[in-house]
């Protein structure tokens, strides 16, 4: 598994705003903002890849 962080944007007080990737070694991933901890995309490979 890995995890990667970039940052995502800043709040009017000048907060930073990270996105964490999250991936497995099957093509599976997740996206998630360290604001309210929310959920952006995530990606589930079907039987096709």
């Amino acid at each position: 598994m890995s995890v990667e962080k970039r940052e995502f944007g800043r709040l009017p007080d000048g907060t930073a705003v990270e996105l964490y990737t999250l991936k497995n070694g099957r093509g599976m991933a997740a996206e998630v903002l360290s604001y309210g901890c929310r959920l952006a995309r995530l990606f589930v490979p079907d039987r096709n890849g």
